[in-house]
């Protein structure tokens, strides 16, 4: 479905077999592992650098292309300079490491909201887990989703028109929350 909504976007979708010789720079986010390992490497045009952007570093072998080059350059801290035997130079930034957990500053905001998800789903499941939850994959019910987000709405602030009777039986929804069903996605 991505490949087709890009497609659509007017990008040209191609194998990544088709294009390594050629590109300046290749961005990982497959989710999967072993994408770039020492035969892709060879085959990597000089100063490519390669960025991972998933979630894990498995997607290129880090270990076997470090222990491979003959020369590292650490000069620069967020990018590693590889020289293989080939006197090919290949770039790697954050050593391999998913670039969004390095690469910048979230705000602190983004911080508290994603710690109160994890410390609320985790009460959740600590209290209901044996009664609502059997494994599986769940959501974060509405209802608490929306209470954190009404408590960070007070940083900034912000207050909340309460809806009447009237907008709550229109929206079909209860007159303190959660506003939206519980499958929609923020």
């Amino acid at each position: 479905m991505f490949r087709l909504k890009i497609s659509a976007e007017g990008l040209e979708v191609v194998s990544m077999e088709s294009v390594i010789d050629v590109v300046d720079a290749i961005i990982l986010c497959t989710e999967n592992q072993n994408i770039i390992g020492l035969e892709e490497i060879e085959k990597l045009k000089t100063n490519c650098l390669l960025i991972n952007y998933g979630h894990s570093s498995c997607e290129m072998d880090y270990d076997a292309i470090k222990n491979l080059s003959i020369d590292v350059d650490t000069s620069n801290p967020n990018v590693l300079r590889l020289t293989l035997p080939s006197k090919k130079i290949v770039k790697i930034l954050f050593n391999g490491e998913p670039v969004q957990s390095v690469s910048f500053q979230l705000p602190k905001i983004i911080h508290s909201l994603q710690s109160s998800i994890t410390a609320v789903a985790i009460m959740e499941l600590s209290l209901y887990s044996r009664e609502k939850y059997n494994g599986g994959v769940y959501l974060l019910p509405k209802k608490l989703d929306e209470y954190i987000a009404l408590i960070h709405l007070k940083i900034f602030s912000a207050t909340l028109t309460k809806l009447t009777d009237e907008q709550s039986e229109f929206l079909g929804v209860s007159k303190d929350g959660p506003f939206k069903g519980p499958h929609y996605r923020y």
